[in-house]
């Protein structure tokens, strides 16, 4: 595989925010809101359609679709309200107060599909903003439609989907718009170093733990330990053949490792324990990047991601 650096622009979370916020609430969802969702949720959403134009009409809803479900076969809708700035607790438009009539009118209002002839209301409802949504705010709303499902995609998450979903486009809109993008110019990484970065970023805490572990273990019982990262749970056997070792030449590093906790071990076989629940996390992490990113075809395994974090 091609791991020759090149160069590109990213754009930072202050970018992305800072330009969606200089276009009108209407003009950030028909512009940068409608063409991400029908990009971004190709095969999955169908007839995503922007319906916030008239606020008389709306019923709440900026943004409406559906899915087909899989087992009746049968619409079901979901209604996006689209905002801009910090959601709160507040009076204003942007307050919980506001937010919670929108959020109950858009369930309320009767949706008539021309293509069935079929009368619908929204199953789920998203609340989407540029901003940040208060964590009072956030507990509110869903306590209020506690049998209802709410789901809230905030600006952090925004900037990440456009980075990842439409970040060329982003920029031919803001082209369009006559606007600098300020993209800032920086090496990109190669697929491992891609993966690598994104989980240290998002799982630090994780990371030294696992690392603070390995730390207080030689160096041929930090192989046993990395082994069984990797193998789940491993006979004495399995871990001496990844390693590439006899058996017997690791019996000794297994029996102090089950004497200070570090791994444990049963009928099935030997398996980690001390930051177990830190690698399981970050493992799961490791693996959905590698999907996310499209190298699951062999261009990124989580074994040698794992190899360059510890």
């Amino acid at each position: 595989m091609d791991l020759t650096l090149r160069r590109t622009s990213l754009l930072t979370d202050e970018t992305i925010l800072k330009r969606l916020n200089d276009f009108s609430e209407d003009e950030m969802t028909e512009k940068v809101i409608l063409p991400l969702y029908k990009k971004r949720f190709k095969g999955k959403f169908q007839g995503i359609e922007f319906t916030g134009k008239n606020k008389v009409e709306d019923g709440g809803v900026d943004l409406l679709y559906y899915e087909i479900k899989a087992d009746t076969k049968s619409k079901s809708y979901s209604g996006v309200q689209v905002k801009q700035g910090a959601i709160n607790t507040g009076k204003g438009a942007n307050g919980i107060a506001a937010i919670s009539i929108q959020a109950q009118q858009a369930f309320n209002k009767p949706i008539n599909d021309t293509a069935d002839k079929k009368t619908y209301r929204i199953h789920s409802y998203v609340l989407l903003t540029s901003g940040e949504i208060q964590a009072k705010a956030r507990a509110q709303i869903v306590d209020q439609f506690e049998h209802k499902p709410i789901d809230f995609v905030d600006g952090k998450a925004l900037c990440e989907w456009i980075r990842e979903s439409f970040l060329d486009e982003f920029n031919d809109i803001l082209k369009a718009a006559g606007v600098e993008s300020e993209e800032e110019e920086e090496e990109e990484l190669s697929p491992l170093a891609s993966v690598e970065t994104y989980v240290q970023d998002k799982y630090e805490t994780e990371i030294d733990d696992i690392t603070a572990t390995i730390n207080t273990i030689s160096t041929g019982q930090a192989k046993i330990y990395k082994a069984l990262m990797l193998l789940g749970s491993a006979t004495t056997f399995e871990i001496a053949k990844h390693l590439g070792r006899k058996s017997t030449f690791i019996e000794d590093d297994l029996d102090y490792l089950l004497g200070e906790d570090v791994i444990t071990s049963d009928e099935g076989g030997y398996e980690i324990k001390a930051s177990a629940d830190e690698w399981r996390t970050v493992s799961k992490a490791i693996a959905k990047r590698i999907g996310q990113l499209g190298y699951d075809d062999g261009t990124v395994s989580v074994e040698e991601v794992m190899e360059e974090l510890f």
